[in-house]
Order: C-alpha cells, then sequence, then structure tokens
C-alpha cells in the first residue's frame, strides 16, 4: 500500500524544497522540526527525546553485530538520532549529511563530532568509504523510481550495508487517518503541505535487485530493513 501524506505545516503546497524545510528549521514553533543555533539548546534538544535514546541503542547493537566502523547518513534533518549514536558508539566515525546548506552550516556548530556535510542524494555519486549507509526516514521525500536510481549507486559505490528506517508501515488505519485530515482541512479551510509518499514494508522493494534483507525489525513503530550488498554474479 502506499499513500500520499499531507500534514498542516503552514509551509505552503509542498515540502519537498529546500524552502519549506528552511523554514521549519527555522521556525521554534515547530518543535518536531526546529534546529537550533546553539550547541547548548541543541543537547537539550537531543537528550528530551527518550524515544531516539532507546532507538539509537538497538541500532547500535547491530551496528556491532556486523562489525560496522563507519557509518555514512545521508538526509539526516537534525541528525538527533546520530547525536546518540555516537554518544554510545564513539569509536565509530560518523558523517552526517544533508542537501540543505543552511542545516549543513547549523549542524556544524551544533554537532561537528558527526562531520556534517552537504550532499545531494540523486546526483549519482556515493562515497566508497563507509560501511554503512543509514537512510533515516528519508524514503517520504524520493519516487520509486529515485529510490531505485538511489540503491545502484550505493550498490556502485560498493558500500556492503545498508539500515533503512521507514516513516511508516501504511495501513488501513493510517488511510483512515489521512482521510480525516483532509476532511478537517476542507472544512476548516485550513491548507495542508504535501510531505511525500509512505509505504508500506511489503511495497518497499526497489532495493532487491542489488541488496538482499539480512533482517527486519520495528524501533519506535518504525520498520527497519538491515540489507547486504549482493555479490557481483547475483545481479
Amino acid at each position: 500500500m502506499k499513500l500520499k501524506h499531507y500534514a498542516n505545516l503552514g509551509v505552503g503546497d509542498t515540502l519537498l524544497n529546500e524552502e519549506a524545510w528552511g523554514s521549519l528549521r527555522n521556525n521554534k514553533k515547530q518543535q518536531s522540526f526546529y534546529l537550533p543555533e546553539s550547541k547548548e539548546d541543541y543537547n537539550l534538544l537531543c537528550n528530551s527525546d527518550s524515544s531516539l535514546i532507546l532507538a539509537a541503542d538497538k541500532i547500535g547493537e547491530v551496528f556491532e553485530q556486523y562489525k560496522i566502523k563507519s557509518v555514512f547518513s545521508p538526509g539526516c534533518g537534525r541528525a538527533v538520532l546520530e547525536f546518540h549514536l555516537k554518544q554510545l558508539k564513539p569509536h565509530i566515525h560518523f558523517v552526517c549529511a544533508d542537501n540543505s546548506k543552511m542545516t549543513v552550516d547549523r549542524l556544524k556548530q551544533v554537532i561537528p563530532q558527526c562531520n556534517p556535510e552537504d550532499f545531494d542524494m540523486l546526483g549519482g555519486y556515493w562515497p566508497t568509504d563507509h560501511d554503512l549507509v543509514l537512510l533515516n526516514r528519508i524514503d517520504a521525500e524520493l519516487s520509486d523510481i529515485e529510490l531505485q536510481d538511489m540503491f545502484r549507486a550505493i550498490f556502485c559505490s560498493r558500500v556492503k550495508y545498508i539500515m533503512v528506517i521507514l516513516c511508516e508501515d501504511v495501513d488501513f488505519k493510517l488511510a483512515c487517518t489521512q482521510y480525516l485530515v483532509r476532511v478537517a482541512s476542507f472544512f476548516r479551510q485550513t491548507p495542508l503541505t504535501y510531505t511525500g509518499v509512505l509505504r508500506s514494508v511489503k511495497d518497499f522493494d526497489m532495493y532487491q535487485p542489488w541488496f538482499k534483507l539480512l533482517q527486519s525489525d520495528k524501533i519506535n513503530e518504525n520498520p527497519v530493513l538491515v540489507l547486504v550488498r549482493r555479490d557481483e554474479d547475483e545481479i
């Protein structure tokens, strides 16, 4: 099942552009998106989310299981999960990346230990010097074709492992909730912002020509897939 997702964010018709994300990152009233400018405020933000602390602990166990020494995390946003992962696993080298220059510049101030850098997931080139790519809730922003192109590019970079954390596992309940959101928006005359396409785990299979599933789980209700690169003769 696939579902177009909308939310009342007040940033225009779509969230899928740098300007809309920049507006959210700078808006203190948007607590789920705001990115503080000071390291002190950023640390308070990160430590206020106990669910991500627990998530980092489970993910860290996977990193140890596969002896991960270096992680590349594109589309990292506020990088709160990466903050906790680095605290738990200080020996692992992290690179957090985003395609928003404003976000990257701010991350360089508040989380330099994760080596923030500019990166376009659809640019074709992927770095080759990491053990694992962490794709944390980036799936909604990309179309099926874009996801296929991304997995092909990661395969070509020869990175062995990918961990995918999906935004949601779409089901009937979520579809009904989105229907009610749209109905309420219509009657209240409140414009909604398009945030992307959500997919069920069954419909998230764009990786299969190049990667195979090692294990799956749920962390904080988010589906988590651990993928491993196929051998050349399997392609």
